[in-house]
C-alpha cells in the first residue's frame, strides 16, 4: 500500500490520499506502507516535517520515502531531518509523482 499526504493534490493512481497530519500519523500507526509520499505545507498547524518528526520518535521507516512538495524551505527542512534523525544509510527521494 501507498501513502499520500497533500492538502490539495490529488494523489496518482494506486495510492492512498489523506489532507492532513492527523490522518497521516493514523494511517502510519495503524497499517504498514510500502512507499510514503509527503507535501511539507498542509493547510494546518502542522506539515510534513512534524510527520517526519512523528516518523523518527516512533521507528516507522517506510521502505519507500519520498518527498513531492514544491515548498523549497520545507523540502530541504524535510530532506535534512531524514538525514540527520532517520537511520544512516536511509534512502529516500524528491521528486514530484
Amino acid at each position: 500500500m501507498k501513502l499520500y499526504l497533500d492538502d490539495r493534490r490529488t494523489p496518482p493512481e494506486g495510492w492512498t490520499l489523506v489532507r492532513g497530519f492527523r490522518d497521516c500519523i493514523f494511517a502510519l500507526d495503524t497499517q504498514e506502507w510500502e512507499a510514503v509520499s509527503l507535501d511539507y505545507s498542509l493547510g494546518e498547524r502542522w506539515n510534513g516535517l512534524d510527520v517526519l518528526r512523528w516518523m523518527a520518535d516512533r521507528g516507522k521507516f517506510p521502505p519507500n520515502l519520498n518527498i513531492h512538495s514544491t515548498h523549497s524551505y520545507g523540502r530541504a527542512a524535510m530532506a535534512d531531518y531524514i538525514r540527520r534523525h532517520f537511520p544512516e544509510g536511509y534512502s529516500f527521494t524528491m521528486r514530484s509523482l
